[in-house]
């Protein structure tokens, strides 16, 4: 895998991440807020029971009769003395421990399933009461699904946008450095003077073409000096070799007796 696809591999593994985990934050945050909002409504639902139901007070406005009418999706309204029977239906209508939480807590938020419910322990003259009322948050759940909808199409968006851009950034970026590479395949020992062009010594592609080419000046230096020490050595042994060649072709011309053959190979 060469650089620029290594570099948008890069980003965009980057980019899904970063943007997943934002997406996420957002996600949880708006559901946690939507919750707390709608327990706010739940909890005030369970005060309005309480005045109906349990209080049966005159005095409750007309007002709070009408705000009572406004239900919620799928309200459901429990009123249940708190005795041993009481104790046991709230367990059978809710969960095991039911109770046991909500005797302790005095006020409960709960989940079962996509419902959310509060419950509260009323003291009363006649007795103690727990009150529970549990709904669905449906305009929650749609603006969450609309929301979840929306992050995966913003992640999905930007990451193909980030992908472009990247591809396209680095291209550009890179296409000095591919320029400089195909120079450098044209140098060869019999051009070893040729030098790449820096266009700006102070990035990293300037700084790279500068150390190739203080490379080449010591690589043609060297050459230089090679070939000063061939020429200098076929100099300096070209006369020896003339000299050695006219003895040995002058012993050659006739026969010649043993010990003249010995004195000329001394």
């Amino acid at each position: 895998m060469n650089i620029r696809n290594r570099l948008t591999l890069t980003y965009a593994v980057t980019t899904i991440a970063v943007m997943t985990a934002m997406g996420l934050l957002v996600y949880f945050v708006t559901k946690k807020f939507h919750e707390q909002e709608f327990a706010e409504r739940l909890e005030e639902r369970v005060q309005l029971t309480e005045q109906i139901s349990l209080e049966k007070n005159a005095a409750v406005s007309e007002a709070v009769r009408n705000k009572f009418l406004q239900r919620l999706d799928d309200e459901v309204e429990y009123v249940i003395t708190l005795q041993q029977t009481g104790l046991d239906s709230l367990n059978q209508l809710f969960y095991q421990g039911f109770s046991n939480q909500i005797s302790a807590n005095k006020t409960l938020h709960f989940k079962l399933g996509n419902k959310q419910g509060v419950g509260k322990i009323y003291e009363l003259a006649n007795g103690r009461y727990a009150v529970v009322v549990t709904a669905i948050d449906v305009f929650g759940h749609t603006k969450l699904a609309f929301l979840k909808r929306l992050l995966i199409f913003g992640i999905i968006a930007g990451l193909a946008i980030m992908v472009g851009v990247a591809s396209v950034a680095n291209r550009r970026a890179l296409r000095p450095l591919e320029t400089k590479i195909k120079k450098a395949k044209e140098i060869s020992a019999s051009n070893l003077d040729v030098r790449l062009e820096v266009a700006n010594p102070e990035d990293e592609i300037g700084q790279l073409t500068l150390a190739f080419n203080r490379m080449l000046d010591r690589i043609q230096s060297g050459f230089e000096a090679q070939r000063g020490f061939v020429s200098n050595a076929s100099h300096e042994m070209r006369n020896p070799l003339a000299a050695i060649i006219g003895e040995a072709d002058l012993l050659l011309e006739k026969e010649r007796p043993v010990a003249e053959y010995q004195e000329t190979l001394r």
